[in-house]
């Protein structure tokens, strides 16, 4: 029988000049890369410098940051019923001690996470995504207004988002790994995170559920009972910083009042015609202003 060989389009390139053109690609697509990075952190820097005045709530929280040291940071109630993770406020009263008492040295950490946010969050990208995916990752997160505005607002989201990149980025790093010493690793940098954000403990718990039941569904028992070590620590981390400082938050009235005007809880009947329409506009609020908060004097 005779041999058919296969068809070749006449349009088709030649192997080598197509393996010149992936190249040439992916070059493009690495230095679009860092154009959004380095347009990132000059947007963020000049806006920094702009040094636009200081807002009510970032004064509420200031009162406090200035007039209180160190342990009276640690209290129960800031002024204004302001609240922060207690890592945040720490390394803000530190700048303002080295610096002074000036609206650049207060929102010096802010712009330092929203920088370090940037480099984070490209391993995160190129380990989760594919080329062009992490061109545009890259692109969103340098150039979103509410990111860029976050970066030089003296409230600790800038601080959250970048505790969010490196819990992933931790995860993209730790959880193939077997070793103890690995493992312990994984754990204490979770741990150490809880005290700066309050919203990575979801983004680690989510980890350690999503990882268990993986184990769990393979039957990899020796991998499970590695992993608690990390788990573990992150829980008693948690647990600690909660007894200490969050739990005190949650007591305050005026903060579910707050979501309760603005419509964050959903209804208690979610399966009706009024949780369908909840659900539509919570989900666009997420995508029109992703922080959750519609401030429109705080668009850029």
């Amino acid at each position: 029988m005779r041999k058919i060989e296969p068809l070749h389009s006449p349009l088709a390139l030649p192997p080598a000049l197509l393996l010149f053109a992936r190249h040439k690609y992916g070059q493009l697509l690495a230095v679009l890369v860092w154009v959004f990075v380095v347009s990132g952190i000059l947007l963020r820097v000049f806006h920094y410098i702009d040094n636009r005045s200081l807002w009510i709530d970032e004064i509420y929280l200031i009162t406090s940051i200035l007039k209180t040291d160190f342990m009276g940071l640690t209290q129960p109630e800031l002024a204004y019923q302001q609240k922060a993770p207690i890592g945040f406020l720490w390394l803000v009263k530190l700048s303002v001690i080295l610096l002074g008492e000036d609206e650049r040295a207060l929102r010096l950490v802010p712009l330092l996470c929203g920088i370090a946010s940037l480099f984070a969050f490209l391993p995160v990208a190129r380990y989760f995504l594919k080329p062009l995916g992490v061109v545009l990752a890259m692109g969103i997160l340098a150039l979103a207004p509410p990111l860029v505005y976050h970066s030089v607002e003296v409230k600790q989201y800038g601080m959250e988002l970048l505790a969010t990149v490196l819990a992933l980025y931790l995860y993209s790093r730790y959880h193939n790994k077997k070793d103890w010493v690995s493992l312990l690793g994984f754990g204490w940098m979770g741990a150490v995170l809880l005290w700066f954000s309050f919203s990575a403990i979801f983004i680690l718990a989510g980890m350690a559920i999503g990882t268990s039941l993986y184990f769990l569904y393979r039957k990899r028992w020796r991998l499970l009972r590695r992993f608690l070590l990390p788990f573990s620590l992150w829980l008693v981390s948690f647990v600690i910083n909660f007894l200490l400082f969050t739990h005190k938050h949650a007591e305050q009235e005026w903060l579910v009042n707050w979501f309760r005007v603005r419509g964050g809880f959903a209804p208690v009947d979610f399966f009706s015609e009024a949780g369908l329409l909840w659900l539509m506009k919570a989900l666009y609020r997420l995508l029109d202003y992703p922080p959750g908060h519609h401030l429109e004097c705080q668009r850029l």
